[in-house]
């Protein structure tokens, strides 16, 4: 009596129905819910919208964990491409050939710039204008030194025909910055082909006896 009294004694309850065409309409609104979520990280993706794309999938409630993960490797390439964008954009300013190299040789290696990224490709292809702007002048620094360096020795040789040479090297190597050297050069094979022309009149006047010559 007691256990009736308690209902311990009653049959258990029959199980809740499903009513299959609500069961149906959840479905529905969760995919519903699920397209919209992806279609919204999708434009925030492609708007390069770091922050609320991040702040988005700190919780994506409404869409699976697989999706999730992908829009996160998405973000993560949203923020490489961003430091590498800052990057090509300091070297630049900076004009720094190491920096210039470092920069592009990441963004290469990251594809930044790729087909259809026409803003940074311009940025990555205006950076290794630059670098091969900074490697030519190096390149052009170096043979003036070295045309400088020929132009001293030849001077000091003293040879006219040692330092004419070394004189057509050093004009081809010029961009400016050789002036003081080359007419300093110039005057000095001057003076030598004009002691040259000298002597061999000297000498001429030897052969012939030429006493007028001789005085």
């Amino acid at each position: 009596a007691a256990a009736l009294r308690t209902g311990l004694a009653e049959a258990p309850a029959p199980p809740l129905r499903v009513d299959a065409a609500e069961s149906a309409a959840v479905d529905a609104a969760r995919a519903l819910l699920r397209t919209l979520a992806i279609h919204r990280l999708q434009a925030l993706h492609s708007a390069r919208d770091i922050e609320v794309l991040s702040a988005e999938l700190d919780d994506p409630s409404d869409i699976d964990e697989e999706s999730a993960e992908e829009f996160r490797g998405k973000l993560q390439r949203l923020r490489d491409e961003e430091r590498c964008r800052e990057g090509l954009r300091s070297a630049l300013q900076s004009g720094s050939k190491e920096a210039l190299a470092s920069v592009a040789r990441s963004a290469q290696e990251l594809g930044f710039g790729g087909e259809g990224d026409g803003d940074d490709a311009s940025l990555l292809e205006a950076v290794l204008e630059s670098l091969q702007g900074c490697e030519e002048r190096e390149r052009r620094g170096c043979l003036r030194m070295e045309a400088a360096t020929q132009l001293r020795k030849a001077m000091e040789a003293g040879e006219a025909h040692t330092l004419e040479r070394a004189i057509a090297v050093a004009e081809a190597a010029d961009d400016g910055g050789l002036s003081d050297e080359l007419r300093s050069a110039r005057e000095r094979l001057r003076k030598l082909r004009a002691a040259d022309g000298a002597a061999q009149d000297l000498r001429a006047a030897c052969r012939a006896g030429d006493v007028r010559r001789l005085r």
